[in-house]
């Protein structure tokens, strides 16, 4: 399955969110094992600038997407605002968030957290 374009755009009376260059992947077989891949760029007024994502090392993990967690794979974000940027690496058993809070290239933390905490979220 694959889902992309150019722009999608919603809008209300107050406030407009623009998807620009956004693309959404999955592949799965028999057995369950599905891979995916995202990108996209985000602007809205709910957030400060424009936010990036990508995944740079694709998603994959072993059950349906709607029960498993990717237990590989690497998503990177950067926003415009503060030039910060985030990755989120899937492990076997959780996510780890590495965060480069100026944009240097260097990450500043890691957090270590369980797939449930961080939808939770």
């Amino acid at each position: 399955m694959s889902l992309s374009g150019n722009s999608l755009t919603t809008s209300t009376d107050s406030e407009i969110e623009r998807l620009t260059n956004y693309l959404y992947g999955l592949t799965y077989n028999a057995v369950s094992d599905f891979s995916i891949s995202l990108r996209g760029t985000i602007a809205s007024a709910k957030i400060d600038g424009i936010v990036s994502y990508t995944i740079i090392t694709p998603s994959t993990g072993n059950d349906f997407v709607s029960l498993g967690n990717p237990t590989a794979g690497e998503l990177h974000i950067t926003t415009t605002a503060d030039s910060s940027q985030a990755w989120l690496i899937a492990q076997a058993d959780g996510i780890n968030v590495e965060i480069d809070t100026d944009g240097n290239g260097t990450v500043d933390s890691i957090v270590m957290t369980t797939w449930p905490e961080l939808q939770a979220l």
